[in-house]
């Protein structure tokens, strides 16, 4: 005895016949949906059509364009941001990852926005398009987050003689970049005398 196997885009249209010494038919690169069965012969018996196996085949996923409505760099703690996606093909399952290696889904994400809040540390989002049996991830968009400024304190004030004098006044403990230095008649800073700009 032996097989033939056939495919055909439906159950009644065959569109092509294989012969075959052994039970197996590895079908490849396909770019629409197949029906297959095999056609078993015996001798001068009549043939005998096996049942029949779909593949179907589903268009590519897109994972579109992930965007953000606002700045991309936040600080630490009570943040918002507004992400969206658009271009996609597929359902989609937004994405989430503090190292952009390992992305895990995020709960209860699966529609076209969602919003990033009260981030305390640099995340990377994308979205995962399904397809049927394809899958697609979306471009990365990056959440820098920046670390809470502290003022920290300064050492070095002494009292000085009026006229010429000098007086080094040292930062320390401070998160940050100093931006400048300001000088005032009272110690609440409620009128600025004047301010030096490093």
């Amino acid at each position: 005895f032996f097989f033939q196997a056939e495919d055909g885009i439906r159950d009644s249209s065959v569109t092509g016949v294989q012969t075959c010494a052994l039970p197996i038919y590895t079908a490849t690169n396909l770019s629409a949906t197949r029906y297959y069965r095999a056609v078993v012969t015996s001798g001068v018996c009549p043939v005998a059509n096996s049942s029949s196996a779909t593949i179907a085949v589903s268009a590519l996923a897109n994972g579109g364009t992930v965007s953000a409505a606002t700045t991309t760099t936040v600080c630490t703690g009570s943040n918002s941001t507004a992400l969206s996606v658009s271009g996609y093909t597929g359902t989609l399952q937004w994405m989430s990852s503090t190292d952009n290696i390992t992305f895990s889904p995020i709960t209860n994400a699966t529609g076209t926005g969602i919003t990033a809040s009260n981030l305390t540390q640099t995340t990377y989002y994308r979205v995962l398009a399904t397809n049927g049996a394809c899958t697609a991830n979306s471009n990365t968009l990056t959440i820098t987050v920046s670390s809470a400024a502290v003022g920290g304190s300064i050492t070095g004030g002494s009292t000085v003689c009026s006229g010429t004098n000098t007086t080094n006044l040292t930062l320390n403990g401070h998160t940050g970049t100093v931006s400048k230095w300001q000088w005032s008649a009272s110690s609440s800073f409620a009128s600025e005398i004047g301010r030096a700009h490093v």
